[in-house]
């Protein structure tokens, strides 16, 4: 898997394809985004991630699987928060290229002087909350449960990993 850091102008464009590609109702209950997003926040770093494919003709390119978020502010000494938002598109859902991504942001953060990285989870897109509160309660997870948030409604779970 390959990861490229994207500007601003490089993220909206797949922002919006990710968005098409789910539906409003999809992206409403897993981001809680009424549309997407047309700008990249201050201290917010946005990377693309690819993998390559084999077709049947033997030939070998490289697939976009998904996108990653990272807000970590380098320049508070007393920020040791990274947070993190990942979305893998649908074609390539059940792959582990959400655990991938993760994983690489994770230690991305580090490099940069994080403590911990954490993530929110939607209540409303429950499939995907279940998931994330069973492999954060499997043995040898990296990720912690550090408890719920109501409101908005209808909340959603922070999930914490100390790096």
């Amino acid at each position: 898997m390959k990861a490229r850091k994207l500007t601003a102008q490089q993220f909206v464009p797949l922002i919006k394809s990710f968005c098409e590609a789910y539906g409003p109702e999809q992206i409403k209950a897993s981001y809680g985004w009424d549309a997407p997003s047309t700008t990249m926040f201050k201290g917010e770093t946005v990377w693309e991630f690819t993998d390559s494919v084999r077709t049947v003709s033997e030939e070998v390119f490289d697939n976009l699987v998904g996108w990653g978020s990272m807000h970590f502010n380098t320049r508070d000494a007393e920020e040791g928060d990274a947070t993190l938002i990942v979305g893998v598109f649908p074609d390539h859902q059940g792959h582990g290229y959400r655990t991938k991504i993760l994983d690489w942001m994770s230690a991305r953060a580090k490099k940069l002087g994080a403590t911990t990285a954490s993530m929110i989870v939607y209540k409303s897109n429950v499939k995907h909350f279940n998931r994330v509160m069973k492999e954060c309660h499997t043995e040898g997870s990296p990720w912690l449960y550090a408890g719920d948030v109501w409101l908005p409604a209808p909340g959603y779970g922070m999930f914490v990993r100390p790096l």
